[in-house]
């Protein structure tokens, strides 16, 4: 991968990723920056349809959609663009910090598989994602998407014009129900939508 600033330089000490919708994928090295030549090399497992993003302090870049065959090579070039920095906290609903928390920002793209950046909270309950392209947060509605074990999920819109302050989302206490759907046979079935509830929320796609 080669990394460019805004103006066409190379840009040294980007951070590089591979996401798709669902989550992050195994990707070596974990947390790869670039040199200052503004080149990294990844290695990537997983699924085949995935992006590449890169990102400095107020930059970044969200790649089109990659399809490589195992064991194949593939050189990709991506410029940065203005991006904000998206960071903040989730805590419980007496204010305490919820460490671990898998919290997605879901963007506004045309892409029909979705497009969301990862991460988890740390022992602080504070999580960071990095600098996101201001392009795609101006583009359409955002939210962010929040599970925690034994928490309620939170479903949250993106406010763009809270720019400084530190982003709180707050969870409220619920369950945690985990199962498996098998067919007869006790033949595992995927791609079951399972819901709960009054009207419904969805837990568990596979």
């Amino acid at each position: 991968v080669t990394v460019l600033r805004p103006d066409g330089g190379p840009a040294g000490g980007a951070r590089v990723d591979a996401v798709t919708n669902f989550g992050r994928l195994n990707v070596i090295p974990a947390d790869a920056v670039t040199d200052r030549d503004g080149r990294a090399t990844l290695q990537i497992t997983g699924r085949a349809n995935f992006r590449l993003r890169a990102w400095t302090a107020d930059a970044a870049v969200l790649g089109e959609r990659l399809a490589v065959d195992p064991g194949a090579r593939q050189d990709v070039t991506l410029q940065l663009e203005p991006a904000r920095a998206v960071r903040g906290r989730v805590e419980t609903e007496g204010g305490g910090a919820l460490a671990g928390a898998r919290v997605a920002l879901q963007l506004w793209t045309d892409d029909p598989f979705g497009l969301a950046v990862h991460t988890e909270t740390d022992e602080t309950g504070r999580f960071d994602l990095g600098a996101v392209p201001q392009r795609l947060l101006d583009a359409g509605p955002a939210a962010f998407e929040v599970t925690a074990d034994a928490h309620t999920p939170l479903t949250e819109p993106f406010a763009p014009h809270a720019r400084e302050a530190e982003i709180l989302l707050r969870l409220s206490r619920g369950q945690t129900v985990r199962g498996r759907f098998v067919a007869l046979g006790n033949a595992p079935v995927a791609g079951v939508v399972v819901e709960v509830g009054n009207g419904g929320h969805e837990v568990s796609r596979d």
